[in-house]
């Protein structure tokens, strides 16, 4: 987020003295280089390859992924979380600068400058909030008590964009979401999951969150679609904080069918 933040800065500066298109180009120019570094410089030291029947060693791992995942309830309650929080993530990233812009956003320029600030403002809440639990989810409890955070304040945070009647608040509605909600979510899910997974497997498992991430992401933009379309602008704000709202009832039974910590 650190990263995010000063890129974002950067980028702007350079943008705004060299032109946008010359940056674009540089950035993803950047990004083949930054790829050809990893694959020289970090490879698989312990990867033990299959030299025969490799579609049967790959259904294999996909089989004991499953069957982890199937096993074990809390697991499948984190992909289940994976899939509203992303979802509620993705479709309120598509819709608030609108409602920024309504609220007293100014546009052009200036607006552009200030969507830049609110994006560095929500990475710098990220930060603080991560701080803040990071010394808090060392045990299945503590995990818990995050993700229940995680969902309570991106519902209320969304329903008070949602009714916001002036810009400040607006925007504070915006830092919650982008950086409490959304990065407590997805960084305590993604240690839980680790702690609970058997090595070999636990890449499978990563790949079912990315795989349900990609769920919620799609379908709640169809549903985002239907419901600005019957309801109008309110009813997608109530749809996305009932999606964060969900998160957290679904949390407070996580964690539940062990009393201790997995390691």
């Amino acid at each position: 987020m650190l990263g995010a933040g000063v890129g974002m800065v950067s980028l702007g500066g350079l943008g705004a003295l060299a032109g946008r298109p010359i940056i674009i180009v540089g950035a993803g120019t950047a990004m083949l280089v930054l790829g050809v570094f990893v694959a020289l410089t970090f490879p698989e030291r312990n990867f033990a390859p299959v030299r025969a029947q490799r579609w049967r060693a790959s259904l294999g791992i996909l089989r004991r992924g499953a069957q982890a995942a199937m096993r074990d309830k809390t697991i499948l309650l984190l992909v289940v979380i994976t899939v509203l929080v992303n979802g509620a993530g993705d479709s309120f990233g598509r819709i608030y600068p609108i409602r920024l812009v309504r609220t007293g956003l100014p546009v052009g320029d200036n607006g552009t400058l200030w969507f830049a600030a609110v994006s560095i403002g929500g990475f710098i809440t990220g930060i603080l909030a991560l701080r803040a639990v990071e010394r808090r989810i060392h045990n299945e409890t503590g995990a818990r008590g995050a993700m229940v955070v995680a969902g309570a304040a991106g519902a209320i945070s969304l329903l008070a964009f949602g009714l916001a009647p002036n810009l400040d608040i607006a925007v504070a509605g915006v830092l919650v979401v982008l950086g409490v909600a959304g990065p407590i979510a997805r960084t305590v899910t993604t240690i839980w999951v680790n702690r609970r997974t058997p090595s070999d497997v636990r890449a499978t498992m990563h790949s079912f969150l990315a795989q349900a991430e990609y769920l919620g992401e799609i379908g709640a933009a169809g549903l985002l679609a239907a419901t600005a379309g019957i309801s109008g602008a309110n009813g997608a704000y109530f749809l996305t904080a009932a999606l964060f709202a969900l998160s957290a009832i679904v949390a407070l039974a996580a964690g539940r069918d062990q009393a201790g910590d997995p390691g």
